[in-house]
């Protein structure tokens, strides 16, 4: 009961919901992806030490710089996926609390006003998933120059 002292009524609803999506999402075509990647990790290590072990252990020194990429894109992206949740259990939360209340909005001539304040949350919910996709498209750049940094290493 604590959770509405400090939350809004409609807010639980709108984070129980995004919740659930963020664990289908997580059980779907992600997991699936990290094993894909697991295994080709593993069985390309094992390929590459069995048929050249000293290409195999230069090219593991570029494995730091992989491991500090997804480590800081991985952070960053979660915090902004958090900021981004929360203002939108707000949004959330003030919609669901206009329109149970319709009648009084409507009776005092509040309607412009709550739209104001709804949007206002989306506005920041937008920027920070602005930024947050921009991090994800410079994350992903960055991978992607290490490994064609890597491949170039491995041909030289």
């Amino acid at each position: 009961m604590s959770w509405f002292d400090s939350h809004a009524s409609g807010s639980l609803t709108s984070r129980l919901s995004d919740d659930m999506e963020r664990v289908k999402d997580g059980l779907g075509d992600k997991m699936s992806f990290a094993i894909q990647a697991f295994a080709q990790f593993v069985g390309g290590f094992a390929v590459g030490f069995y048929k050249g072990w000293d290409l195999t252990l230069v090219m593991l020194t570029v494995l730091p710089f992989f491991s500090i990429a997804g480590a800081l894109i991985s952070k960053v992206v979660a915090s902004a996926s958090t900021r981004e949740q929360e203002k939108y259990m707000k949004a959330g939360a003030i919609a669901e609390e206009v329109l149970s209340c319709i009648r009084t909005v409507a009776a005092f001539g509040g309607q412009k006003r709550e739209i104001r304040r709804y949007d206002r949350e989306l506005e920041e919910s937008e920027k920070i998933g602005i930024k947050k996709a921009f991090v994800t498209g410079a994350g992903m750049g960055l991978v992607f120059l290490i490994m064609y940094g890597t491949y170039s290493l491995a041909f030289w």
